[in-house]
């Protein structure tokens, strides 16, 4: 027997294992969302799952749903990716909102969420409705079906010849439209009949036939502001705010929410108000102004419009 050739065997082995050991194994280059979904209570099934083609993620969304500024999504990504934002981050819900896949060599690939509410059409009343001019129109009913957004809204009422008036808009339910029945812009706006137009989220409608008569009326004073962000009032400081129809009135009382504001002046389009010492911190969402008709003593009370971004926050 040759016993010279087992060195050269464990030489062979010793390379062997040497090539082994050498071995790496190459790096994932999947980079690819394979599920989103956000949780939603209300949902039948506690989440929303999204459709995911061409590195879109698109989230339809029920009407029936409130919808949150915000959602944690849970994210199921390529094995050994990472995603940024990560799963369960915190993320806007709205369109545009970006997701970067990385896979393990590196490569990087873009997802986009698109937001798409699945909205009804707009109804409106099969029952036409007298609405007495610059009265704050409060009933459920005459348009419903919509999203209650109000940022997203306005309403019209469409003369006979077509002109649009658009309509100072207080609030918005799934039920109806709380409006001043009162042009937007001041203009003057004839008694008579008129179609109804609404803009709600994605949808406009408009009444196949005349909807709402507007019937002859005084007006009655109201605070009209278009406020764009929270207005930020302290205690023991004075603000003026305009105000319409204030001619022949004088202002008795102003209340942010039930406690009363004192009045310092009112002059013709606007009222100086002061933030009593003792008034309590917080958010507030309206203005509501009372006054007396100077002539005839007529009183009246009014709500602000204060546009689509109506919070009020006091400060010590």
């Amino acid at each position: 027997m040759n016993s010279n050739k087992y060195p050269f065997l464990i030489v062979l082995l010793l390379a062997a294992m040497a090539c082994k050991k050498e071995e790496v194994e190459a790096p994932y280059p999947y980079n690819s969302i394979l599920a989103f979904s956000v949780p939603v209570e209300g949902s039948s099934t506690g989440e929303i799952t999204a459709a995911i083609y061409d590195h879109t993620l698109t989230l339809y969304w029920p009407d029936y749903l409130e919808r949150p500024d915000s959602v944690t999504p849970g994210i199921t990504v390529s094995a050994r990716a990472t995603v940024s934002p990560a799963s369960g981050t915190r993320v806007p819900l709205k369109d545009g909102v970006t997701f970067t896949v990385a896979a393990q060599d590196g490569q990087t690939a873009q997802y986009t969420l698109r937001l798409v509410i699945n909205q009804k059409e707009p109804k409106f009343s099969a029952t036409e409705v007298s609405i007495p001019l610059y009265s704050r129109y409060a009933a459920a009913g005459l348009v419903y079906d919509l999203q209650p957004d109000k940022q997203r809204t306005q309403l019209y009422m469409v003369s006979a010849a077509g002109t649009e008036h658009r309509m100072p808009v207080l609030d918005v339910t799934r039920q109806g439209i709380v409006f001043y029945a009162d042009a937007y812009d001041g203009s003057a706006l004839d008694t008579g009949w008129y179609k109804v137009k609404v803009v709600n989220a994605d949808k406009t409608a408009i009444s196949s036939g005349n909807l709402v008569h507007l019937a002859p009326d005084d007006p009655a004073p109201y605070i009209f502001e278009e406020l764009t962000d929270t207005l930020v009032l302290q205690r023991g400081a004075s603000f003026t705010m305009p105000v319409r129809y204030l001619e022949g009135f004088e202002v008795t009382r102003v209340r942010l929410g039930a406690p009363n504001l004192e009045i310092v002046s009112a002059a013709a389009g606007s009222v100086t108000l002061r933030v009593p010492d003792d008034f309590e911190p917080g958010l507030y969402d309206s203005f509501r102004l009372y006054a007396s008709q100077t002539a005839t003593g007529r009183s009246t009370n009014r709500f602000a419009y204060l546009g689509a971004f109506n919070i009020i926050k006091v400060t010590e």
